[in-house]
């Protein structure tokens, strides 16, 4: 049976319960997405063997470096668990499935995406990523 969000109780949608270990947000690159829809890529992560945060980093600065021309809402966020140091979640915020897809465009032209690529694997290893639409609550 299909029920309307309006006539549900917040319990009955949304658990908010802080059983979670608390997690590390860096936010790389941030942008203003005006919309109340956006699109969000995310991949986990593990480090390579001494590997960590603080080089990783590095890469990171480089990253958004290259991609300062980019004309488009663009977010990059790190997320790292305390109880863990060895891995974290790369997350990719776009304002539409077309921004994603001009991005990959642009991000594949640049010769510097290949070594990104390569200081990227060097230091860590990712699973494919997944692709979500996220909605602002109001």
């Amino acid at each position: 049976m299909t029920q309307r969000l309006d006539g549900l109780e917040f319990s009955q949608i949304a658990d908010c319960t802080q059983d979670q270990p608390s997690q590390n947000l860096a936010r790389l690159k941030k942008d203003n997405f005006p919309q109340t829809e956006t699109l969000l890529e995310t991949m986990t992560c593990e480090y390579h063997e001494n590997y960590n945060f603080a080089t990783l980093n590095l890469v990171f600065e480089q990253l958004i470096d290259a991609l300062s021309d980019v004309a488009m809402a663009l977010e990059f966020q790190y997320l790292g668990a305390e109880f863990s140091d060895r891995t974290f979640q790369w997350i990719t915020i776009f304002s539409s499935a077309e921004d994603r897809k001009s991005f990959l465009n642009h991000w594949r032209s640049l010769q510097v995406s290949n070594e990104m690529q390569a200081l990227l694997t060097e230091q860590a290893s990712c699973s494919a990523s997944e692709v979500f639409r996220a909605y602002k609550v109001i």
